[in-house]
């Protein structure tokens, strides 16, 4: 089982959109874009429609790391 998040932060201290996946193995990939509020709104619309929204299951690391996710 993956769990998928994506959040978006722009508040005065922070600037942007990050995506995780993380599942049972105690694995944790994800992606971070910084940028301006209305990029940050882009990328996370582009994100939740190609990514987050598309996910095929079943899925595996390699899956996420083709599409330039990393380790933390």
């Amino acid at each position: 089982k993956v769990d998928i998040y994506l959040f978006k932060d722009n508040s005065k201290e922070y600037s942007f959109v990050r995506i995780c996946a993380t599942g049972a193995d105690d694995f944790c990939l994800e992606m971070d874009f910084q940028g301006t509020e209305e990029e940050n709104d882009l990328k996370f619309k582009e994100w939740k429609e190609n990514i987050f929204d598309k996910i095929p299951e079943p899925c595996t690391i390699e899956y996420f790391e083709k599409l330039g996710f990393v380790s933390i």
